[in-house]
């Protein structure tokens, strides 16, 4: 365990290791909770558990490093990863990040304030003004969701993800919308619909080129040396997104041109988009059916172009769309079939600058060997995205490099299909495959507009559809290793399992087998930070930009977090575990080790586990048989009304008895609750706190809860007044030789004693020198003691030999004795 112990504390620990007395162990666990935490009349559990074995007379502080989780040189298997520990988890994260974090999650727990958030802060803008407003997102939302403004603010961030062995994608915020577009019934609906950027003009795009370039080589510069790094772009950022919407609708309506072609049934793939082939006679018999004028030869030429790719004299659903270019199809043979207008010099102009924008900054991804993801927009838009990610992922991914990332969004029906497709294309042009995959969370707002529109419902059915999915296309593209890079971008504990497992199972590395995993910044740090500290590829999505322009991203992120947290929430859940236990760890082995300073008992360890029977039950017994009968084990907490309240099971199982009611307990349980409320039942949960191992002593405390003593195994609850209380009442029962002390104030520095003090030290081992600077003077300001500059302690078992050396460090140090002693 890390703390810091107090000055007398530090002398201690010197004395630690000269003096080495029968072994003591101490073992303890954070349980219930005081009541101004758990803000509930019954006591509430804190899943901590901690143990300290005791020889010396506290624990030796242990320095706090935060070294990257890629420097592991061995891995827990994949079964045994655990998203629990809060203490890895969290231990990059300070205090402070974690109250802000439960803070946040818990204001998204109240759907009054979240439903009217974008209102509430609009009127906050007004009054009390801008400036307070910023200020508060700052410390709230902005600062928890976000990782700053510029490239500047956010380098802290990423360094602090990197020493957790997370990586960064960055993505610039700023959001905007576009009206409803008009009824586009080819569209297909099947896409997350996201935000947009609002179209100003051509110079504003290039402005948010240039801000996605800066990511671009932030992100290059800031990832370790051969470690991939990621940047997220909108396409709408970079262009007109009315272009999008036609190119979408054109590319629609292209597509379903081919689906009226009867074609031999001749398949020859699994998806039902790659079922039909058309050789040439379906092809010229079927557009000539459909209206079609133009000559034998114009069609020949058009069916050669398409299996040009192929050569097997057949066509399908891939040799159609990826023959097919939207920037001409309103110009080229197909122009009768298409509805769309054609697009004016303008539009054409507009569109090449949003291609070249898109193609610099690929180019700009290669250079820097940062890998480009392009983000899901609206459904209306997605179509012509895809055409141009796919474009982009022909040129720059090749010799199997993945550098262009589509996205893909599983709770949609034509999901798999899609990835069979755009695999399909990757096999047949020799480029790699690259995506995110995604669940979505537009459910109501899709099926809603399907109805309103009259086309069927793109959602799966259930969740229980849409997890398989999901699961199936990991499966798959895992399958598909050779030719496919992807990210598992979930929040889903389950997938991410079964992702972990599967890549297990078909040795998938976890560094370089093309796998990445991905949640949101501030979502999800239970996993991510795990998946880290397993030495996963495991990246965080880093949103930035001014705080007035990301605030529709934020009240996105209040939104989603409403719908996900309005229960019991297993983030929060562990955020207020590790919260705790950092308060009530600190305050418990700093007071247990004055308590057995105090008492002349030796304090040597302390050991944390996890809530799991068999740990509890094995470690109490390796630390019981260390000490041996006149040694002392401690535990504190699990013995609350919860499922994993299980001290008492785990200290019966170490010692091979079961657990039964104590009667003594129970009654005082009894009328301790009936005192508080006379009307309260104790039902069979709240009983548990009185199931003691059978043949346990038990040792009376000022409260109805006891001291269990199993054997030399003494078990408290968490709380630290408690603790506190508790071993104070019953001190007469722990016994040992005392340790005296002997204080030395100097005016000398401790550099210029340092010398002096060694050589004293040296001449005698059984007692612990300590030295402290005097911190509470402050000279020019009259403020605490000035008589002395330095603080000298000596701590040791025999009185005698204490003052002697006490002594002598006066005339050394020419200092001067005082008469405080412990």
């Amino acid at each position: 365990m890390v703390y810091q112990p107090t000055p007398p504390q530090k002398a201690n620990d010197r004395l630690a290791r000269k003096l080495q007395p029968r072994s003591i162990m101490l073992a303890a666990r954070h349980g219930l909770r005081p009541r101004a935490i758990a803000a509930s009349s019954h006591w509430r559990r804190h899943e901590l558990r901690w143990a300290s074995t005791a020889q010396v007379v506290s624990p030796a502080p242990t320095a706090s490093a935060s070294a990257p989780a890629a420097a592991k040189t061995s891995d827990t298997p994949a079964e045994l990863i655990s998203f629990q520990e809060t203490k890895t988890i969290f231990k990059h994260k300070t205090s402070a990040e974690l109250a802000r974090a439960y803070g946040v999650f818990r204001i998204c727990q109240l759907p009054w304030l979240v439903k009217r958030s974008e209102q509430l802060v609009k009127m906050a803008y007004v009054f009390p003004g801008e400036k307070f407003t910023n200020k508060l997102l700052r410390s709230t939302f902005f600062g928890h969701f976000c990782a700053g403004e510029d490239a500047n603010e956010i380098r802290p961030v990423i360094d602090s993800l990197s020493h957790a062995g997370i990586g960064a994608i960055l993505d610039y915020a700023a959001e905007a919308d576009v009206a409803e577009p008009r009824d586009l019934s080819g569209v297909d609906h099947n896409l997350l619909q996201a935000r947009t950027y609002e179209y100003e003009d051509e110079s504003t795009c290039d402005a948010n080129a240039a801000i996605a370039r800066q990511a671009i080589i932030d992100a290059g510069a800031t990832k370790a040396p051969g470690a991939p790094a990621f940047a997220a772009i909108k396409c709408t950022a970079l262009g007109k997104p009315e272009l999008l919407m036609r190119m979408s609708s054109i590319i629609v309506q292209a597509n379903l041109l081919f689906r009226t072609l009867d074609g031999p049934n001749l398949s020859r793939a699994k998806s039902r988009f790659l079922d039909t082939l058309v050789d040439y006679p379906t092809l010229s018999a079927g557009l000539r059916n459909a209206g079609l004028e133009m000559e034998e030869k114009e069609i020949k030429r058009l069916f050669d172009e398409m299996d040009k790719s192929s050569g097997d004299g057949v066509i399908d659903y891939v040799d159609w769309v990826s023959f097919l270019d939207p920037f001409d199809l309103t110009m080229g043979p197909l122009t009768q079939f298409i509805q769309e207008q054609p697009l004016d010099d303008r539009e054409k102009s507009q569109l090449r600058n949003m291609i070249h924008r898109l193609e610099a900054l690929a180019a700009e991804a290669a250079e820097h060997g940062v890998k480009l993801m392009v983000d899901a927009e609206q459904t209306y838009m997605q179509p012509g995205i895809d055409h141009l990610v796919l474009n982009l992922q022909r040129k720059y991914n090749r010799d199997n490099q993945d550098v262009i990332y589509n996205t893909f969004q599983c709770y949609l029906k034509i999901s798999s299909d899609r990835v069979d497709i755009d695999l399909e294309r990757a096999r047949r042009e020799n480029f790699r495959f690259a995506c995110k995959l995604v669940r979505g969370a537009y459910m109501v707002q899709e099926r809603k507009r399907a109805r309103d529109m009259g086309y069927p419902d793109p959602i799966h059915d259930s969740m229980e559809d849409t997890h398989a999915n999901y699961d199936a296309q990991v499966k798959k593209l895992l399958g598909s290793n050779s030719i496919a890079s992807f990210m598992v971008a979930s929040h889903n504990e389950d997938s991410v399992k079964n992702t972990v497992k599967l890549m297990n199972d078909m040795n998938i590395d976890r560094q370089q087998g093309g796998v990445y995993f991905g949640q949101l910044l501030g979502m999800c740090d239970h996993v991510s930070y795990t998946l880290g500290s397993e030495r996963y590829r495991v990246f965080k999505y880093v949103p930035y930009g001014p705080i007035g322009e990301v605030l529709p991203y934020l009240i996105r992120r209040a939104q989603e977090n409403s719908g996900l947290m309005s229960g019991a929430s297993k983030e929060m859940t562990l955020l207020r575990k590790e919260i705790t236990r950092r308060l009530t760890q600190d305050t418990n082995s700093l007071f247990v080790a004055q308590f057995m300073h105090r008492r002349g008992i030796d304090l040597v360890r302390i050991v944390v586990i996890p809530d799991e029977l068999e740990t509890i039950a094995s470690t109490v017994k390796e630390l019981s048989d260390t000490v041996g009968p006149d040694g002392y084990v401690i535990t504190t907490g699990g013995i609350g009304p919860t499922h994993d309240d299980i001290t008492y099971e785990g200290v019966a199982k170490a010692f091979g008895v079961g657990v039964a009611i104590h009667q003594p307990t129970l009654d005082g349980l009894q009328a301790y609750m009936a005192k508080r409320n006379p009307s309260h039942v104790v039902n069979d949960d709240r009983k548990r706190m009185a199931i003691l191992p059978v043949g346990c002593k038990v040792l009376q405390t000022a409260t109805w809860v006891p001291i269990a003593v199993m054997k030399n195994v003494y078990v408290l609850p968490g709380i630290p007044f408690m603790v506190k209380d508790m071993l104070t009442y019953n001190e007469d029962h722990f016994q040992g030789v005392p340790i005296h002390r002997a204080i030395v104030h100097t005016m000398g520095f401790e550099g210029d004693i340092a010398a002096g003090l060694s050589a004293v030290q040296k001449k005698y081992s059984n007692v612990a020198i300590g030295s402290y600077v005097n911190l509470t003077h402050h000279k020019g300001e009259g403020k605490g003691d000035s008589s002395y500059n330095t603080r000298l302690t000596v701590d040791g078992r025999d009185r005698d030999e204490v003052e002697k050396v006490a002594a002598e460090l006066v005339g050394v140090v020419d200092g001067f004795r005082i008469t405080e002693q412990s």
